[in-house]
């Protein structure tokens, strides 16, 4: 709790190449702290708001739990900051001390990438670090913008080859629509959750879907046979699953034996029967 509450967000926005966005924004938001009156103090606030609750606020009234810091809960601080960029450009070109300062700030981007071995990132912040010397007047913003956007295009190809999604579904319909194998599959608690959306209008495949988490309600009189899909995605975007995945194999080991295994995509299915 104490790693997120402290430096997990910023480790969070280098690695996820929100940082540079973050840093260049500095500028907008001291000019509106030196000049209240601007027409920007909206869009300040807006950032300290939703920055303060992304860091702190919790997803639960009944216990403390902070945010998980997936980059889709990131997402909606692009606008905002975009907008501050922009305000705050002229601030740091004609200021050589705040120009050094957030140079500094992106090579410490840069350095926390290198302890962490993602030689990408490192390499995506310190070339930032030279766009900053190596252009001047409208080259600069040209070289900024195409540079910042180039993440989320590079992200497009990233996203289709560790979700599958086409594969998914594919190897889901099949292994649901099967009259020949009828029993249950024990899945991705994410994918059972979202049942609705990736088997429409099926509720019979619908109903073959058994969350992983709880494993417990079967625990007392578990089938003949069962199958297991496992989405490898979780580990992306749901790595807090491994617990319960661990469990599940536990509980495999000592009731069950594996009669075959089918790999398709980033999807793993296993056909058990009880010992």
């Amino acid at each position: 709790m104490l790693n997120r509450l402290t430096i997990l967000p910023i480790v969070t926005f280098i690695e996820r190449s929100y940082w540079l966005w973050i840093v260049f924004a500095i500028p907008g938001l001291l000019k509106i702290w030196r000049k209240p009156a601007s027409p920007g103090v909206e869009f300040g606030l807006a950032f300290l708001s939703m920055i303060v609750l992304l860091w702190f606020m919790s997803t639960n009234f009944g216990f403390y739990n902070p945010l998980y810091l997936n980059p889709r809960h990131l997402i909606i601080l692009i606008p905002v900051l975009a907008f501050l960029i922009a305000l705050g450009w002229e601030e740091w070109r004609a200021n050589q001390k705040l120009k050094r300062q957030l140079s500094g700030l992106i090579l410490f981007g840069a350095a926390v990438s290198l302890i962490q071995q993602d030689w990408k990132m490192s390499v995506f912040q310190g070339t930032a670090f030279v766009l900053l010397y190596l252009f001047q007047g409208k080259k600069l913003v040209w070289a900024t913008g195409i540079y910042l956007l180039f993440p989320a295009l590079f992200a497009i190809q990233y996203q289709l080859k560790i979700k599958q999604y086409p594969t998914l579904i594919e190897t889901l319909d099949r292994e649901t629509s099967s009259s020949e194998n009828p029993s249950l599959i024990l899945t991705n608690n994410f994918l059972n959750f979202s049942k609705e959306v990736l088997l429409p209008e099926n509720q019979i495949a619908q109903k073959l879907l058994f969350p992983i988490e709880k494993l417990d309600s079967i625990r007392l009189t578990p089938p003949p046979k069962l199958r297991v899909f496992i989405y490898d995605y979780y580990r992306h975007a749901y790595p807090k699953e491994q617990v319960d995945l661990d469990a599940l194999e536990f509980w495999l080991k000592e009731n069950y034996k594996l009669e075959s295994e089918l790999n398709e995509g980033n999807s793993s299915i296993r056909y058990f029967s009880k010992n």
